[in-house]
């Protein structure tokens, strides 16, 4: 399996915000605005401060699956970690693993985090279930964004 984020999981982390080094890039093309194909260009691709925006709007980075996980935890204080030890199912004697998701409130501590999920999915790879729980972390991510821009806009209302 591969070590890299899928497109989808890209974009989403590009729409959050994720400009780092990477080693992949893939070029975007649109039919009437919507997304159409695109075409992965390997090699390495260095953050370049303004020109960024110009020159790459078509692009998006798409980084090993260990890196948008450091990624989002450092950002958005959303932690994903192996929620239980690996083992061998013993009917056909693959190792599994589990990852779990969690939202670490800092302002709060202990009580202030959220379980998005428990990891309860077992995987004979442990990048596919890395990126499974980093779907889950990036659509908590989502969520909470949209529901935070929807309560600015409404406080924005009521004022006037």
């Amino acid at each position: 399996m591969s070590k890299l984020v899928s497109i989808k999981q890209a974009e989403i982390l590009k729409e959050l915000g994720f400009i780092e080094s990477t080693r992949c890039a893939a070029h975007k093309e649109y039919d009437d605005g919507k997304f159409k194909l695109m075409h992965y260009r390997e090699g390495l691709y260095m953050y370049n401060g303004p020109r960024y925006n110009n020159s790459m709007k078509h692009y998006v980075l798409i980084p090993n699956v260990d890196q948008a996980i450091d990624w989002i935890r450092r950002k958005f204080d959303v932690v994903i970690y192996n929620s239980a030890e690996p083992f061998v199912k013993p009917l056909t004697k693959d190792i599994v693993y589990a990852y779990g998701v969690k939202y670490c409130n800092r302002r709060d501590g202990w009580n202030g985090r959220v379980i998005i999920d428990r990891g309860g999915e077992w995987s004979k790879d442990s990048n596919t279930a890395k990126r499974r729980a980093l779907t889950k972390a990036l659509n908590f991510i989502k969520k909470e964004k949209d529901a935070k821009r929807r309560r600015k806009s409404e406080n924005r209302q009521k004022r006037v």
